[in-house]
């Protein structure tokens, strides 16, 4: 949302502004803020990583020690799929805390059978 050169800018600020309408709970572990951060440092640099790292920010939740157990087993349980320790580890919490879906544009979601927006909308 933040790179307006990014192919998928457009979508993923109609989904975020559809999901501000719908008033859906959102949230995000506390491993993906971290991942999201570094991320954001290497593609745009270090003023647009502080300043969405100061902007509001859906709640964080801290994973508990079985989501970070049951992610390690993820990774290692589908061979065929490169998933990072940071998917599993939301796909975990997806899972324990029965969220309806992940706003997200990575195919890693949908390759473990999570509903993502905004494809869920497409």
């Amino acid at each position: 949302m933040l790179d307006s050169a990014d192919p998928n800018h457009a979508p993923a600020l109609l989904a975020a502004t559809e999901l501000a309408r719908l008033r859906c709970s959102l949230f995000q572990t506390t491993w993906l803020r971290a991942e999201t951060h570094a991320l954001l440092l290497v593609r745009l640099g270090h003023r647009p990583a502080r300043q969405w790292l100061s902007a509001p920010a859906p709640p964080p939740i801290r994973p508990e020690r079985t989501d970070e157990v049951e992610a390690e087993e993820i990774v290692k349980r589908f061979r065929d799929k490169d998933y990072s320790l940071c998917d599993a580890l939301s796909f975990a919490v997806i899972r324990r805390l029965r969220a309806a879906g992940a706003f997200t544009l990575d195919r890693h979601f949908r390759q473990h059978k999570i509903l993502t927006v905004p494809e869920m909308w497409t």
